[in-house]
């Protein structure tokens, strides 16, 4: 049994000892050993087919149990490494030397980064649920207004520049790139 037990591919292989010896030591060794189950002669074939269908369901159930922690840990490790990147990418959008902004499909802005703030002025606590056109200046011709909108519900990135107005009324260039973000069928979300 020891030799059994030393063995990685045998060691979960469940062993019953049948054996004349009945006395409590013998069955508690026998036991203590990391046996199964032991069953004293004489046999008594009803008992031992229970005994024998018991340890088979239990081993199903540990092979069982065995593979679901596999698994969850295989969930777990990977919820883990998601965690990290979601963490970095977080950071780099926060930290970003570009002002980086959120819609959703009804052009309401749900985030602005820190940069954004620098850049126009406005505290992510005035704009949010606003419309970006808080930022128009008037002198963005309307074309690219048209443009840019009719390019990105047709779930197109759209490139170009705007002249926008920060919230002390000064003007200033922006090279802006718009692109949908998309969830995971494919759909436009933002």
């Amino acid at each position: 049994f020891k030799r059994l037990a030393a063995q990685p591919t045998l060691r979960h292989i469940p062993v019953v000892f049948v054996t004349a010896l009945d006395d409590v030591d013998s069955e508690v060794i026998a036991l203590s050993l990391g046996a199964a189950d032991y069953i004293t002669k004489p046999v008594h074939v009803s008992i031992a087919r229970h005994r024998i269908r018991n340890l088979i369901e239990r081993e199903q159930l540990r092979k069982e149990t065995a593979l679901q922690r596999d698994l969850l840990q295989a969930e777990v490790s990977l919820r883990q490494q998601s965690e990290d990147m979601l963490r970095k990418l977080s950071v780099a959008v926060e930290q970003s030397p570009a002002s980086i902004v959120i819609t959703n499909l009804d052009a309401s802005l749900e985030y602005v980064n820190p940069r954004f703030t620098e850049v126009t002025g406005y505290r992510s606590e005035e704009v949010l649920g606003q419309n970006p056109r808080i930022l128009q200046s008037g002198f963005t011709p309307k074309a690219t207004h048209t443009h840019m909108w009719n390019t990105l519900t047709h779930g197109q990135p759209w490139k170009g520049e705007l002249v926008n107005k920060r919230k002390s009324g000064e003007l200033y260039w922006e090279e802006a790139q718009i692109a949908p973000v998309r969830d995971a069928t494919g759909l436009v979300t933002h």
